[in-house]
């Protein structure tokens, strides 16, 4: 590198380069950058943009691939690629000339079946969060932990909206008297605004700790890693154990696996903010829960005539 095209590190690249020219999200930067982190602290130093190689990159997936999931590995090899190719492109050459096209193999993933969190879970942690007691660590300390806990899962669960965009909606978000919530395209991944209706139970929930004065119907006074942590502590008080991939996820696959079961996919695909109907079916709608909420498809099916014990008969159909 010359010292007109000095050395970019790839988080430079990403938030001077790649993030503008893409007119990425905040949320989309913040995932790459999760990637990236992942990377340097594998190779135990910043990484620069012209360091990438298929050697370098392989050796990262394989050494992340016996520490995590599958999954993530993929979405992590995916985020390095995105911006590798970015800078191969030929209005990027002159920043980095060095590099050559990446061959990365695929990673394949197990297609697991959605798991959402049970109704009577989240009704238990809903119960164990009205017996908190103290108060949110903020100047005005006027909002209760309960409170707050509550509106927030009361909300999620019937919405379906991330974690994310609850906490940037702004008071002026939720109207009391359309008894709705308006989820920012900001923080949604197909950058659609959403307005979803909410139920009286859960606009009683929110007007305890809606203030026109805060920025947010939700403050969160800590990073964003531990409301993760809180709400597996929370859980545990609950009885309620969740596992490594379950959190607040969950949540939103509970809300498309109840709505699948009392409506139709189509409605449920559409309150989630998904581009297809396969997506929620796929990846949201828990089978085993659905089952139980609307029952199986084999008792829908002609009942077979069972021959009893000693019997030579053949089985029928009734």
């Amino acid at each position: 590198m010359n010292q007109q095209n000095p050395r970019l590190t790839l988080r430079l690249f990403l938030r001077q380069t790649y993030g503008p020219r893409k007119l990425l999200a905040a949320s989309a930067i913040e995932q790459i950058e999760f990637a990236i982190n992942s990377l340097e602290k594998w190779a135990a130093r910043i990484v620069y943009l012209d360091e990438l190689s298929n050697d370098l990159i392989c050796a990262w997936m394989a050494f992340r691939l016996g520490k995590c999931e599958r999954s993530t590995v993929k979405r992590e090899r995916q985020a390095i690629r995105s911006l590798w190719l970015f800078a191969l492109s030929p209005s990027m050459r002159a920043k980095c000339p060095a590099l050559e096209l990446p061959e990365l193999p695929t990673i394949q993933t197990p297609k697991k079946a959605p798991r959402a969190m049970r109704p009577d879970a989240l009704e238990a942690i809903l119960f164990e969060a009205g017996r908190l007691r103290s108060f949110l660590p903020l100047e005005e300390s006027t909002i209760r932990w309960s409170h707050w806990a509550i509106a927030l899962l009361a909300t999620m669960y019937e919405t379906g909206a991330r974690i994310t965009a609850l906490l940037n909606v702004a008071p002026a978000d939720v109207s009391f008297q359309s008894r709705t919530i308006r989820l920012s395209w900001m923080h949604a991944k197909k950058m659609h605004e959403q307005v979803l209706p909410l139920s009286d139970q859960s606009l009683r929930a929110i007007r305890k700790i809606w203030s026109a004065e805060r920025d947010q119907v939700w403050p969160w006074p800590y990073t964003k890693r531990e409301i993760w942590r809180w709400l597996k502590r929370l859980a545990k008080r609950a009885g309620v154990p969740l596992e490594n991939y379950q959190a607040f996820h969950s949540v939103r696959k509970t809300t498309a696996t109840v709505m699948t079961a009392c409506s139709d996919i189509g409605r449920a695909s559409q309150q989630l903010g998904h581009s297809s109907i396969e997506m929620t079916l796929s990846r949201y709608v828990d089978p085993q829960l659905l089952n139980e909420l609307r029952g199986p498809a084999v008792h829908v099916m002609p009942a077979l005539r069972m021959a009893e014990a000693g019997c030579d008969r053949q089985l029928m159909l009734w």
